[in-house]
């Protein structure tokens, strides 16, 4: 592959040149860069580590047939750069209240992998995660409830301000909402 290839020799260049496509326009140059971020970050993961930023900024575009695949980048990435992403996830999640539907979802779905091993990375995005409990979509309010569960899990500071939103949502109209608020109160140990 020649971008494993020019990331060993001059990883500046490599990276400089993945910078300028995942920030690009066309589509397909994007998706094929997503595809070269996760190769990469398998072995060379504080290279990529650089373009989280870039990668998530993806979840504010307009083009929402980008959004799983960005999902699936990130969840890569994170593995091996989790306060990175963790950090980077929750400044978008706390400004991304004009993101479309599909980039709110799709930053909850990222932040929820990121919550199972480092919660904490996340606190910071629980007052806007708190707002989005009462979302009129309830694919939102759904996420949340979930993340709130996973950031909560083992400590409940974290999100103790989302407990009463949580508590109003067991009698949301909604049938999985419903669920993910009981879960999520269950995970934070409330009752």
């Amino acid at each position: 592959m020649i971008f494993m290839a020019l990331s060993n020799k001059k990883p500046k260049i490599a990276l400089k040149a993945l910078k300028n496509n995942i920030i690009g326009k066309n589509e397909n140059i994007i998706r094929n860069s997503l595809a070269v971020v996760s190769i990469i970050s398998k072995e060379k993961p504080k290279l990529v580590a650089k373009l989280v930023k870039d990668v998530v900024s993806l979840f504010s575009s307009k083009n929402e047939r980008l959004y799983s695949e960005v999902v699936d980048s990130l969840i890569i990435l994170s593995k091996k750069n989790g306060a990175v992403v963790g950090n980077n996830i929750t400044n978008a999640i706390k400004n991304s209240i004009n993101y479309k539907r599909g980039g709110k979802i799709g930053l909850m779905k990222v932040g929820f992998e990121i919550a199972k091993t480092n919660p904490s990375s996340l606190k910071n995005a629980v007052p806007r995660l708190s707002r989005e409990l009462n979302n009129k979509r309830w694919e939102i309010r759904e996420e949340a409830a979930n993340l709130l569960g996973v950031i909560g899990e083992d400590n409940v500071e974290l999100v103790k301000e989302s407990i009463p939103g949580l508590n109003r949502l067991k009698n949301d109209s909604d049938d999985l909402v419903r669920n993910s608020a009981v879960r999520a109160l269950e995970l934070i140990n409330i009752n």
